[in-house]
């Protein structure tokens, strides 16, 4: 991804266990519980199946780094079981967009430009 980038990615619910301990993975390798405060569970309009997904506005997602690399490589491996649900999307500042997975049926894509003005 490109400088910093807003990062979702999940599973549906009934697999928090291996989502958890994916986490706990990427949080020792980071040397940090960041992103332990980053889950939340939610129910999405069009699915039955509740979801519980990481969400952050603000990441150096870059996949040197080794957490990062755990987290993108796991996702990707689960996204090929159709039970598990699992997706990723990120969106990087410049634009930028690495996908995987069904994030459709959870995420809604926005896209929106503005004005930056000074303040007065």
């Amino acid at each position: 991804m490109g400088y910093r980038s807003k990062v979702i990615f999940g599973v549906k619910e009934k697999h928090k266990d291996k989502f958890n301990k994916l986490i706990n993975k990427a949080c020792k390798l980071d040397g940090s519980d960041y992103m332990k405060n980053k889950i939340s569970i939610v129910s999405p309009v069009y699915e039955e199946d509740n979801w519980i997904v990481f969400k952050d506005d603000y990441l150096k997602w870059y996949s040197d780094y080794p957490a990062i690399s755990l987290i993108n490589d796991t996702i990707f491996e689960w996204c090929e079981d159709e039970d598990m649900g699992a997706f990723r999307i990120c969106l990087g500042e410049d634009g930028y967009k690495d996908e995987c997975g069904h994030w459709y049926d959870v995420v809604a894509e926005e896209h929106d430009i503005k004005i930056i003005e000074k303040s007065k």
